[in-house]
């Protein structure tokens, strides 16, 4: 993510974390609305992506 020093990566990942959950929880309420999805799979298929996309580099 660009961040060279261990505080700054953890607080970083911190963020990124609490979004990536605050996002995930608002596309779940949304996306079929009389229905919820659960807001974890959603961050699940999101981090899943990520971590796919930073291995192939």
């Amino acid at each position: 993510m660009g961040v060279q020093r261990a505080a700054a990566e953890l607080l970083a990942s911190a963020l990124f974390g609490a979004l990536l959950m605050v996002l995930s929880d608002w596309l779940s309420r949304n996306v079929m609305f009389p229905q919820q999805m659960p807001a974890g799979l959603l961050a699940m298929i999101a981090g899943g992506l990520y971590l796919m996309l930073s291995l192939a580099r």
